[in-house]
């Protein structure tokens, strides 16, 4: 039988993880006659997260490794290539997924198209998991003809300061396979490689971007390694991805986009001339490329204090730290 859903989890040196996660896949909860296939996209050769796939025993689960190590993107598309699915979702191979993740994706996929939208990339409200908290994110989905840049980045209201107010990224993300291979990953970027996909995936006329916001956490996204931060400081190369993409941000999302994740980098460097010369040309190009409201001059200042390292312990299922 065809699966419907492909899931997609690339890995790498990561046995344990990479295990938790496809268990996650392979529990989903999918109505009668519906299925998925797991395939795990081992990115160079790795014995040790082998043997431990091998011991899972399922016809649905299947195994690709590639023969030298290429990065994440590629171990993606190849994924992408292999699936039988009509769907393709994809599963970072250390985070999870509760049993019901695909099957509400699916279901709202499914009215969507009924209503019009020719392409359908539909999130889900996730755990963003720390060594101190679990928060809910995000607080709000993307309104209805918003862009997506407009939504992950351009700021309205006090929320809009806050992590997690909007996202989106790839662990999160279920879409049709035929536009999975209409619009790739790309390859040997450091970093921003989830933005720069969904700008290219709203470029094609028909994609609609949406959340089931009501049916609450769907998926854990672990943050141990998301957001460590370079000490290196390379902020540039944030820079320099915004300038190219903004026509397709707008303004408004280039000033957050400024103030939140390039802030961020930037806010890794160690206090001194550097670190105030690298907030200096964020400002200045906030206003030169983009259009900066408070809300994003208040981001910035966030990131600059670094009053988003002081959020106290949250208890699950609530944000309290600043910052994008």
């Amino acid at each position: 039988m065809t699966a419907t859903v492909s899931v997609i989890i690339p890995t790498r040196g990561r046995p344990k993880q990479v295990c938790n996660a496809v268990a996650s896949a392979l529990d989903q909860r999918l109505p009668s006659g519906e299925s998925v296939e797991v395939i795990v996209v081992q990115d160079g050769p790795d014995s040790k997260t082998t043997e431990a796939l091998n011991t899972i025993r399922s016809d649905c689960l299947r195994i690709v490794s590639l023969p030298c190590q290429r990065g994440h993107a590629t171990a993606r598309n190849v994924g992408i290539r292999e699936a039988s699915g009509e769907w393709c979702a994809f599963l970072d191979d250390d985070d999870s997924w509760m049993p019901d993740k695909l099957a509400t994706q699916l279901d709202l996929a499914r009215r969507l198209v009924a209503d019009g939208a020719l392409y359908t990339v539909v999130g889900c409200v996730v755990l963003a998991v720390t060594e101190q908290a679990e928060m809910q994110w995000p607080s709000r989905g993307p309104g209805d003809g918003e862009d997506i840049g407009s939504y992950l980045y351009a700021r309205k209201g006090w929320r809009s300061v806050l992590s997690g107010h909007t996202l989106l990224q790839t662990s999160m993300v279920l879409l049709p396979t035929v536009l999975a291979r209409r619009v790739p990953f790309r390859g040997g970027m450091r970093r921003h490689a989830d933005p720069d996909w969904f700008l290219r995936l709203q470029g094609v006329e028909g994609v609609r971007f949406a959340i089931p916001m009501e049916a609450g956490p769907l998926a854990r996204w672990n943050l141990g390694g998301v957001h460590r931060v370079s000490a290196s400081g390379d902020w540039r190369y944030s820079l320099v991805w915004a300038r190219r993409h903004a026509r397709e941000l707008g303004p408004g999302a280039v000033a957050g986009f400024l103030s939140g994740p390039a802030a961020h980098i930037a806010s890794a460097m160690p206090n001194g001339s550097p670190r105030r010369r690298a907030f200096k040309v964020l400002l200045r190009e906030m206003f030169e490329v983009g259009e900066p409201g408070f809300w994003d001059l208040l981001a910035l200042v966030v990131k600059y204090t670094r009053m988003q390292s002081w959020r106290p312990r949250s208890r699950p299922g609530r944000s309290r730290g600043l910052g994008s």
